[in-house]
C-alpha cells in the first residue's frame, strides 16, 4: 500500500512523474522485500535517497509514525510508505485529534493519503483512490 504524506503536492503527479517532489527524499518501512520499489522509481527520478524507518514498519507505535512525517516534513515535502495497519492507525489517530479529512476512510493496496502538515502539526488530508482503478 502506497501511504503518503506530501505537503501541497499532488501525489497522483507525483506517482505519474509529472509533479514536483522537494529533496527530503522518501522514507519506506524496513519489513520492505518488494515494497521498497514503491518509491523506488520515485526516488531514482527525482535523484533522491531512499531511507528505510523503522517508525513505518508493520505494528509500529503509530506515535513514532506520526512523529517522523512531522519532522521530516517539517523541511520540505516528502513521501512515505507504509503497511495499513499504521495508515488506519495514523488516520484514526488525525481523526480522534479533529483534524480535517476528505474522500472516504479507505486504505486500498496503493492507495494514498496526501496529509498536510503547519507548524509541525498536521493540518488536514485527502485520500486519493488507487491509480488506474486498481481495487486489489
Amino acid at each position: 500500500m502506497v501511504d503518503a504524506l506530501v505537503p501541497a503536492v499532488d501525489l497522483a503527479d507525483i506517482a505519474d512523474g509529472r509533479g514536483p517532489l522537494g529533496t527530503q527524499g522518501c522514507d519506506e518501512h524496513r519489513h520492505a522485500r518488494a515494497d521498497v520499489g514503491t518509491l523506488e522509481p520515485l526516488a531514482v527520478d527525482r535523484r533522491l535517497q531512499l531511507e528505510v524507518a523503522d517508525e513505518l514498519a508493520e505494528g509500529a507505535p503509530i506515535g513514532a509514525a506520526l512523529e517522523l512525517m512531522l519532522s521530516v516534513s517539517s523541511e520540505g515535502p516528502a513521501a512515505f510508505c507504509t503497511h495499513a495497519d499504521v495508515m488506519m492507525d495514523s488516520i484514526e489517530e488525525l481523526l480522534a485529534a479533529g483534524v480535517p479529512l476528505d474522500g472516504p476512510l479507505e486504505f486500498k493496496k496503493a492507495a494514498t493519503w496526501i496529509l498536510e502538515t503547519r507548524d509541525r502539526s498536521f493540518a488536514g488530508g485527502r485520500y486519493l483512490p488507487p491509480p488506474g482503478g486498481r481495487v486489489d
